[in-house]
């Protein structure tokens, strides 16, 4: 296991490795997020489908299946209480704004009792960056802890665990 997975790990094997259900990796990247999760039907959703064209090599190379849409975080294609877990992984912070919706749109989707694991990336200095990101420059926003656990809990969330990991700000939540 890769040291800059330790939370989702951490998350895996305290809440999932004895569940079963419906997965939702938002901003899903290649989808290797969903490795650890071999007894889920796994879903995955980003708006860029160069990436989902990399989830879909990286899934077969990897031996799982995963659905995969183009879509938005804050509009996701999903009926309401679909999911047992929702992860947002190093991503609402790329949102310029509709961060409020879609903390709302993982609540929607979720299961009552489900769980989320969201985390963002903690950073002094400037509210709103541009950084370089190999040829190209990405949005950052970055929370303070009390800001993010304020729009965390008037989404609707019970937050079963909170912390600061290195440069990211972790929290575990249920509906």
């Amino acid at each position: 296991r890769q040291m800059k997975f330790h939370e989702l790990y951490y998350f895996y094997d305290k809440y999932c490795k004895d569940k079963k259900g419906k997965i939702l990796d938002i901003a899903c990247g290649n989808s290797r997020n969903l490795l650890p999760f071999e007894n889920f039907e796994k879903y995955g959703i980003d708006f860029s489908s160069k990436m989902l064209e990399q989830a879909e090599i990286f899934s077969k190379k990897n031996n799982f299946e995963v659905n995969l849409k183009k879509a938005d975080m804050g509009n996701l294609p999903f009926e309401d209480n679909y999911f047992d877990i929702v992860l947002n992984i190093a991503a609402l912070h790329h949102l310029e704004n509709n961060r409020e919706k879609a903390l709302e749109e993982m609540y929607r989707v979720l299961k009552k009792d489900g769980l989320a694991l969201l985390t963002v990336w903690k950073k002094e200095g400037n509210k709103q960056q541009y950084i370089k990101w190999g040829k190209e420059e990405r949005y950052y926003y970055f929370f303070s802890y009390s800001e993010l656990k304020d729009l965390i809990k008037k989404a609707g969330f019970k937050i079963l665990e909170d912390k600061t990991s290195g440069k990211n700000i972790v929290f575990v939540l249920k509906k």
